[in-house]
């Protein structure tokens, strides 16, 4: 029988003080994640002698000498770069007291976000790829950031990865990426889908439903779109693909639907270029923000909607595309990058870089029958039971099997 082995997941995303994780999509990843592995840990100790544990970043404080522990302190000092400094030069210098601190001692220690692993371990890492954003679309990126500090976080990043025993990516397409971008060994990757909580988008009822459209200020039909608003989401030509339908619309004498946009957006530092964007528009004066919302009135602003429109230039894996699935609303999103395993043949697809592409497929779920909307929505319920946690947790687990069966 094989000797039973530790891992040790990092689950500092789950601290609303680390970082922005929280919040977003890591956050959520992290705590669907250690939830499975937690709630199958007597069978994964029984049927593949696996020991998972959990560690954070103030675990690693509490884990070292008292050297360390005061280098961590002068790091506090510095006038720059305090994050960096504590990840890449302190925390690689602990890691191994926290290793030893689990019984029996972890033999692997797993950042679910790349972006938190340091670059130069001092013991046996996997790391999760959420995406190669900033390298898949440099050109976007380089203009945008193009400070030393910028550089220099992805080059760790990229260490990060490519120094890692076990790579775990959340979609085939980030797979395909990070052996071709980063020239790592395909033996050592691993695909592990990630889902949505289905539980979060149940069916609301009437009174519920009218509260939050009066709450949100929405007063007629409407297309919706939720996310950030960074470049690469592609929100200008949403926008202008938006602007044309509206004109068609009045054009023909019809009702012109709204366009709402959720998501925490203002405090984005793209969030001026956006307000000058829909000045210049014909028709801004039917474009919604409503800011952040509820995991309820999210849920109420997916079944509503005419459609969810999600025309990125490219996605890690795609979590709103499910969510929508799941709330029963058709969903119109771009043909490239991820999209097309998460979507499956539940979406219609567009060419992101094409507004015709964009406003076409607008147009079609506006003018549907009642029948073929139906179909879309029966298609995306039996889609998203595709993705499920339980299965992101034992791909995960199978994933640990095949890097100890390797050692």
């Amino acid at each position: 029988m094989s000797p039973t082995r530790t891992v040790a997941l990092d689950i500092s995303a789950l601290d609303p003080e680390f970082r922005s994780h929280a919040h977003r999509g890591i956050g959520r990843y992290v705590k669907e994640l250690s939830k499975a592995l937690l709630e199958t840990q007597s069978s994964i100790a029984r049927e593949k002698n696996l020991n998972i544990q959990s560690f954070s970043h103030k675990t690693i404080e509490q884990s070292s000498g008292k050297a360390l522990q005061l280098l961590g302190k002068a790091v506090e000092y510095s006038p720059a770069c305090k994050m960096t400094l504590r990840q890449q030069l302190v925390q690689p210098l602990k890691l191994s007291s926290l290793a030893k601190s689990f019984t029996p001692p972890a033999d692997l220690l797993h950042f679910p976000a790349h972006m938190d692993a340091p670059a130069f371990a001092n013991q046996d890492t996997c790391v999760t790829v959420l995406d190669l954003i900033p390298l898949v679309l440099s050109d976007l990126y380089k203009a945008a950031n193009p400070s030393w500090r910028f550089h220099f976080a992805r080059f760790l990043e990229k260490r990060a990865i490519q120094r890692a025993s076990l790579i775990l990516c959340i979609s085939e397409c980030t797979a395909r990426d990070t052996a071709r971008l980063l020239a790592v060994d395909e033996e050592k990757i691993f695909v592990t889908p990630l889902a949505v909580d289905t539980s979060l988008f149940t069916e609301q009822p009437p009174g519920k439903i009218t509260e939050t459209k009066q709450k949100l200020g929405i007063t007629k039909k409407y297309f919706l779109y939720v996310g950030g608003i960074d470049p690469r989401k592609n929100i200008a030509r949403l926008l202008r693909a938006y602007d044309t339908l509206a004109e068609s619309c009045k054009e023909k004498n019809q009702e012109i639907p709204l366009l709402v946009l959720a998501g925490k957006i203002k405090e984005d530092r793209e969030y001026p270029k956006l307000l000058e964007k829909i000045k210049t528009l014909k028709h801004r004066e039917t474009i919604l923000e409503v800011g952040f919302v509820t995991d309820v009135d999210l849920s109420v602003l997916y079944s509503e909607a005419i459609g969810f429109v999600f025309p990125s230039l490219y996605e890690g894996f795609g979590f709103p595309i499910l969510e929508a699935f799941a709330a029963r609303c058709p969903v119109i999103c771009s043909n490239n990058s991820s999209l097309p395993e998460v979507a499956g043949d539940a979406a219609l697809t567009i060419d992101p870089e094409n507004i015709v592409s964009i406003t076409q497929a607008m147009e079609r779920l506006l003018c549907i029958s009642e029948e073929m909307r139906q179909e879309y929505i029966e298609r995306g319920k039996k889609r998203v039971r595709l993705f499920s946690w339980q299965q992101t947790a034992y791909k995960t687990i199978e994933a640990y099997e095949r890097y100890f069966s390797r050692k």
